[in-house]
């Protein structure tokens, strides 16, 4: 018996939530041209920028690579990914004093991008490897945007969530908790899948896995067991 198109929409968004969120494998074991720019959290802290900031170094320097070896549909996937999370970074709502680092790289992939727009790879590649060297170099210290609570998540709602490759994987949604914010059990209610608002799932995301920024939001730890939804 074949199921219900909503119910098939709704097990791909949870697929699809699941892949962007699992952590890598390692370099040795991914085939060649496949996306290399995931980067889990190290030390099981609460995360920070410096999650993003190893992610978005190593997107440029993948789509440096790419453009280098002249695989461009690797190279466009992967800037596409540094773009999404550098604009993330460049204007999340917390201002710590390495935001300059960011708005570098974020010019840098901008400048990248319109060279591979108007035909000169080899240039973009120089900037991405130049851009990505200068931010991983960066010292950010421990900053982070302050912990999701009711207020800031329902202003949030509606905004993209990013997974920690810089994927697109769903929406924010709301916000569950009786700690205002501050209790483990607090989560981040993200909506991932469906068509046209049809089919969408909602799945529990551990407040302290989740940076709110301006434009973005981004889930950067693994929540495989979070994917019950309701």
């Amino acid at each position: 018996m074949r199921r219900p198109a909503a119910s098939r929409r709704a097990l791909l968004g949870a697929a699809m939530l699941l892949a962007a969120l699992s952590p890598p494998r390692p370099a040795a074991a991914q085939r060649p041209g496949a996306d290399a720019g995931a980067v889990a959290p190290g030390d099981g802290k609460a995360p920070g920028f410096g999650v993003v900031q190893r992610v978005l170094a190593a997107a440029m320097t993948q789509s440096a690579g790419a453009l280098r070896a002249r695989h461009r549909h690797v190279a466009t996937r992967a800037l596409d990914r540094a773009r999404r999370l550098a604009r993330f970074a460049d204007t999340a709502w917390l201002a710590f004093p390495a935001d300059t680092a960011f708005g570098a790289a974020r010019r840098a992939v901008e400048r990248a991008r319109h060279g591979l727009q108007t035909g000169r790879p080899e240039e973009a590649a120089d900037v991405l490897d130049a851009g990505a060297r200068t931010l991983a170099g960066a010292a950010l210290g421990d900053t982070r945007p302050p912990r999701p609570d009711v207020g800031t998540v329902t202003r949030a709602a509606g905004r993209p969530v990013l997974g920690l490759q810089g994927e697109e994987i769903g929406e924010i949604e709301g916000f569950r908790g009786a700690g205002g914010g501050r209790s483990p059990s607090d989560v981040v209610l993200v909506s991932v899948g469906g068509f046209l608002g049809l089919g969408a799932r909602t799945v529990e995301v551990p407040a302290d896995g989740v940076l709110l920024g301006r434009d973005y939001a981004m889930v950067v730890e693994d929540v495989a067991g979070a994917l019950g939804g309701r």
